[in-house]
């Protein structure tokens, strides 16, 4: 049996940035998945400048569009602007996205291969075992990189803190003769918000909540984008989970690791788990190679490299708690310009939440 150095579970951009990192040091990494790319991927495919600046390779060839303005709306009737002389977000298709990222992991020297069913995951003294439909595969470490429905966080690397939000997401048509913005609307779903992404020649649309007892379903994301676009036609409509909860992910394990959305690292305010993804899967590779090569264990290099990331996940839950219980509240304040403006700045500098908030809003006492 071929031992790997590590496996990981999921060729998304957190697994994808892991694998590429190990590959590039010459180690030998499989990435499985349980379905060939490309693929469809539930996601509104909103790339932050700071998780485009984390990925080790440029994007322009799958970027659709560069927004530099968004709209802030209150229940579709009051809106304004927000305007940045750079761009703050990249639109990207995310089957479109993830295949890309995945040939340059390719190009690394990693391997893939995809493996429909997994049966279970072993940690053993030396090695991390996992059992699947083709047979049985082996490597000295495990990265989970495979969701919010994580099979290996299920299977072995457990945490109470994790918590699920949820989204559901379509295509609509752009008639000809008009012009959308990205756009953020508050106040149509509970603890949450309704967004249109423009991607050149159609929008993604789509209703997102931190709270998992609201269900959102298909009428309401037709009736919001009837209100919204004027548009009758979605395609492609499709409803995914969202991993919260990851301020309270510690490693427990030396073998096994969580990443992204398996370790609840999205950001609970926006709902956005590419940047924290990728930079938790380089975390994670970063970790194995300290090990292997002779210094600190993985467990602990892995927990002190993503503290900032998990204080970031807190303060924006923090954030999120207070911002949609009391939404009016939230969009006056960022109507007024130093609080909007220090936010758009912020993201088209490619910062993260605290990063913005210690830059652009330190009071003095």
């Amino acid at each position: 049996m071929t031992i790997y150095d590590v496996i990981v579970v999921g060729a998304g951009p957190a697994g994808s940035a892991a694998a590429y990192d190990l590959a590039v040091k010459n180690y030998s990494v499989l990435l499985i998945d349980k379905v060939r790319f490309p693929r469809r991927k539930a996601c509104a495919g909103g790339l932050t400048i700071k998780a485009a600046k984390a990925l080790r390779y440029p994007i322009e060839s799958v970027t659709r569009k560069a927004c530099h303005h968004l709209e802030i709306d209150r229940r579709i009737e009051k809106h304004t602007t927000l305007k940045s002389e750079k761009p703050v977000v990249l639109m990207t298709e995310r089957s479109e996205f993830d295949f890309y990222c995945l040939n340059e992991t390719l190009k690394a020297g990693a391997e893939f291969r995809v493996v429909k069913k997994l049966h279970a995951a072993t940690e053993r003294e030396r090695s991390v075992e996992l059992a699947t439909e083709q047979g049985s595969l082996r490597s000295k470490f495990l990265i989970g990189a495979d969701g919010a429905n994580s099979f290996i966080r299920k299977s072995c690397a457990p945490f109470p803190e994790f918590k699920k939000g949820f989204a559901i997401e379509a295509k609509a048509p752009i008639e000809e003769g008009r012009h959308f913005e990205m756009a953020f609307d508050f106040e149509v779903v509970k603890s949450g918000y309704g967004w249109v992404f423009p991607k050149g020649d159609h929008l993604n649309i789509g209703l997102f909540t931190i709270d998992d007892s609201v269900k959102l379903k298909a009428d309401t994301l037709c009736h919001y984008c009837r209100k919204k676009t004027g548009s009758k036609t979605l395609k492609e409509m499709a409803a995914f989970s969202i991993g919260f909860g990851g301020w309270g992910y510690r490693p427990r394990s030396k073998r096994v690791f969580l990443v992204g959305d398996a370790a609840g690292l999205a950001d609970p305010l926006l709902g956005e788990g590419l940047h924290n993804a990728i930079k938790s899967g380089q975390a994670a590779a970063h970790a194995i190679i300290q090990e292997i090569s002779g210094g600190d264990s993985a467990s602990l290099c892995y927990h002190q490299r993503i503290r900032s990331i998990k204080a970031d996940t807190l303060a924006a839950y923090i954030m999120a708690r207070w911002f949609y219980r009391f939404p009016s509240l939230g969009y006056t304040l960022l109507l007024f310009p130093f609080i909007g403006q220090g936010l758009m700045k912020g993201y088209a500098m490619g910062l993260t939440l605290s990063e913005i908030k210690s830059r652009f809003f330190k009071f003095s006492p």
